[in-house]
């Protein structure tokens, strides 16, 4: 097996995706920075194998995560929605 990037990881979990693909939820440190990495995996059913997508994922500073988290939230709260459609209403206004 391929030796790791990182100096250290740990799993945390996944959620599943579209498609047959899910995302991989894990801690991960190199050079004692840590960070959190959602990377997304894909099924491929030749060998009945998940696989990591090339390119197809994210590495979040500590630092930033309650931050990004945050705004994560707000988004499923439907508040980006909601303040698109009051500058559609502003901008009606303005006709």
């Amino acid at each position: 097996m391929a030796k790791s990037f990182w100096d250290k990881e740990q799993h945390i979990g996944e959620a599943e995706g579209l498609g047959g693909k899910e995302y991989r939820v894990s801690l991960v440190e190199k050079n004692g920075k840590q960070k959190i990495q959602v990377k997304e995996w894909w099924y491929k059913e030749e060998d009945d194998e998940m696989y990591p997508a090339k390119k197809q994922g994210i590495n979040i500073p500590i630092e930033s995560a309650e931050d990004i988290v945050a705004l994560i939230e707000e988004a499923l709260e439907g508040k980006v929605e909601a303040d698109d459609d009051e500058e559609d209403e502003e901008e009606d206004e303005d006709d």
